[in-house]
Parts: structure tokens; sequence; C-alpha cells
């Protein structure tokens, strides 16, 4: 979770823009602006509850996200 903190991170909306297009593509519901003074996780989890899914689906969808972030975070600095 702290690599979500870093500032590289934390206002990153690539990252968010691609979750959220794939949710709006999975669900065909109008689009959604979250807040974007929020961090990239709770960005994350407020798009998904507006789309009514369930919990375990959410915390699914943060697991993966973060471990994109980690992933992408060590290819730019082995």
């Amino acid at each position: 979770m702290v690599i979500l903190q870093h500032k590289k991170w934390k206002n990153s909306p690539q990252i968010f823009h691609v979750l959220l297009l794939l949710v709006n593509i999975m669900e065909n519901k109008p689009r959604f602006k979250s807040n974007p003074k929020l961090s990239l996780m709770d960005q994350v989890r407020q798009v998904l509850r507006y789309h009514n899914y369930s919990y375990r689906t959410e915390q699914t969808y943060c697991d993966w996200t973060i471990c994109f972030v980690k992933f992408h975070s060590y290819q730019m600095h082995p």
C-alpha cells in the first residue's frame, strides 16, 4: 500500500482511467468521474461502488491494481 502513496503514483490518472474505461465497457453505463483529490485506490473503490460491484470483487480489483502498480514501478526502477 505504501507504493500507492508515492507521489509519482498518487495523482497518476493513467491507471485509473484504464480501469474506468474497462468498467465502462463491461457495464455500458454512463461515464463516472471520481474525485481527483482522492488517492488512486480510493478512486478505484469509488468507481466499483458506483457500478455496484460486490465487496469481494472490489477487493480483487484493488489487489490487481496494487500488483499492476508494483510491477510497473519495478520495471522503471529495477
